[in-house]
């Protein structure tokens, strides 16, 4: 997994302007993965790098990657105020 961790975040650092798609094709053609766009996978493994680099505590790392691809589940908490208390 790591290497896909590794994958996710250069892609991030190299290309600041790009979407999930353009991730899921560099993964597919460059790293030997076979990631369906637009399906849950792709969500999966930029949450899962996401949570990887918190863990390390390499915050700017985590943040890049959250700010470059906006994950589902990310934007729904924001926009719906999950977790907050009233």
């Amino acid at each position: 997994m790591k290497r896909i961790y590794k994958a996710v975040l250069s892609h991030a650092q190299n290309n600041r302007k790009t979407n999930k798609i353009e991730l899921a094709v560099y993964l597919n053609n460059s790293k030997g993965f076979d990631i369906t766009v637009g399906g849950l996978a792709i969500n999966t493994i930029i949450r899962q790098t996401y949570n990887y680099y918190m863990k390390k505590r390499e915050f700017k790392n985590a943040y890049l990657i959250l700010e470059t691809y906006q994950p589902e589940v990310f934007i729904w908490k924001i926009t719906n105020n999950y977790g907050s208390k009233k």
